[in-house]
């Protein structure tokens, strides 16, 4: 993102414009009296003030933790249903295998929000139509069969705590 200020001209009132990486016109241009230039100010003062700061870095980032992610969805899922972790981006659809793939795409989905429906069937070696079939099948299962239901919840839960684990870690490293 960038932003351009530009200063008073010749009598015409301040100009801010913001631009999204990679678009020629901005998305925000906006005349400024000095008025609306306090306000905005303080605006976005309260907001830097209130939230944490967010760097171009974390979006890089989160694409790499949702890996790191979707590694361990994949390790708890192959834990859960005693395949191997292979077996699930394998090609065989025996139900033995094909039910734990689409459960770990299914979660997938759900906990790595970088990863597209497109980027999810890269790491299963399926398309994105195998992808979204397996999503809405296993919501659908979810619905009528409870140990299916009862399956997931406990990779869930596995997967909330590894990443617990790995924040307080993180944190102790921060201020350690």
């Amino acid at each position: 993102m960038r932003v351009n200020v530009f200063p008073k001209n010749n009598g015409e009132p301040m100009r801010l414009q913001i631009y999204i990486q990679g678009q020629r016109k901005p998305v925000i241009d906006y005349s400024l009296d000095d008025q609306k230039t306090a306000w905005l100010i303080s605006k976005l003062s309260e907001q830097l003030a209130a939230a944490p700061q967010i760097s171009l870095n974390q979006k890089i980032n989160s694409q790499f933790k949702d890996t790191e992610v979707c590694k361990k969805i994949m390790e708890f899922v192959a834990q859960e249903f005693d395949v191997e972790e292979r077996d699930l981006i394998d090609s065989c659809q025996l139900r033995h295998y094909a039910r734990p793939r689409q459960v770990a795409m299914y979660l997938t989905q759900k906990h790595c929000r970088s990863f597209t429906i497109t980027e999810i069937g890269r790491i299963f070696h399926k398309d994105r139509t195998s992808v979204n079939y397996s999503v809405d099948k296993i919501k659908d299962l979810m619905l009528g069969d409870f140990e299916l239901a009862e399956q997931i919840e406990v990779i869930e839960e596995n997967l909330h705590s590894w990443i617990l684990k790995r924040q307080n870690v993180n944190v102790e490293a921060l201020y350690g």
